[in-house]
């Protein structure tokens, strides 16, 4: 399932740009949530997940997300609009 590989892609980006285990992350999961998760830490994780998966996320919506759950969504539909 596209959804699940996507949610497994950015839990490992937050993890590794936020050095905490991915395994702590779920869809519920807010930037408050997470030590250091900030706008600078957040620019940095948004260029990662585009860097990793060759895809390119619509800035106007990148720094609106609720949660890592919508973070998730916007990824799965770039990747699906190819």
């Amino acid at each position: 399932m596209a959804d699940e590989e996507s949610f497994r892609e950015v839990a490992q980006a937050i993890g590794e740009t936020l050095m905490v285990d991915p395994a702590t992350i779920t869809r519920a999961t807010t930037a408050d949530d997470v030590n250091g998760w900030d706008s600078v830490t957040h620019s940095m994780l948004v260029m990662e997940i585009e860097r990793r998966l060759g895809i390119q996320l619509p800035m106007d919506k990148v720094f609106d997300l609720a949660d890592v759950g919508e973070l998730v969504d916007l990824v799965a539909a770039a990747r699906s609009a190819g």
